[in-house]
């Protein structure tokens, strides 16, 4: 029987609010494909306005590079 994820008792919300409470600053960019022609997407940021806009240019690089490097 495969293992069920305990995050799955949770919405995105409250995971988001929990992870805000945890972290000064934060973004969160997630996109759903719903059908076709619809997809949902979720944002989130939490602290200082300068901050927030570091992080998204620091993910910008790590993603255009590939991604943070693996231990």
């Amino acid at each position: 029987m495969p293992k069920s994820n305990p995050l799955d008792d949770y919405t995105s919300d409250e995971i988001l609010k929990y992870l805000s409470h945890r972290f000064d600053a934060l973004i969160f960019v997630g996109s759903q494909t719903k059908n076709k022609a619809a997809q949902d997407l979720t944002y989130c940021s939490v602290g200082a306005f300068h901050a927030c806009l570091g992080l998204a240019e620091t993910a910008k690089l790590l993603v255009t590079a590939g991604g943070p490097e693996e231990e």
